[in-house]
């Protein structure tokens, strides 16, 4: 696959998650930083999002769990909730997966986590 085929087919997936993230991302990092852009787009969301064999729903829990359980990934914490309440994961199956981070990353980060998904929640059309 061509790298404009890959960025394509990465920045569909990127805009079926989030299309919101997908816009701001590319517009925040045009001027500064347009090769990060091709990067999220070619390898994230094709070459890992776009793998078979999980769903976009499993794949997004596994992302909220490696950032909750790497922490001081707030921002993009905020976009994979905003990603998963998109594509139908529920509140309680976000905060279900954060529960069973709670013995393996601890209090700190699973609470910080509750805390930006209840503001996520708040400020969510997504049901």
């Amino acid at each position: 696959m061509t790298e404009s085929k890959r960025a394509s087919n990465g920045d569909k997936i990127f805009k079926t998650l989030n299309p919101e993230a997908a816009a701001q991302l590319k517009a925040s990092l045009a001027n500064t930083a347009p090769v990060l852009s091709q990067y999220i787009s070619e390898f994230v969301f094709n070459d890992i999002f776009g793998q078979p064999g999980m769903s976009l729903k499993q794949k997004e829990i596994i992302t909220l769990t490696v950032l909750l359980t790497l922490g001081n990934t707030n921002y993009q914490l905020r976009v994979h909730l905003q990603s998963a309440l998109n594509i139908g994961i529920t509140k309680a199956e976000i905060m279900a997966t954060f529960v069973q981070c709670l013995p393996y990353a601890g209090f700190p980060r699973v609470l910080t986590a509750v805390q930006i998904a209840t503001d996520v929640f708040a400020h969510s059309s997504a049901k």
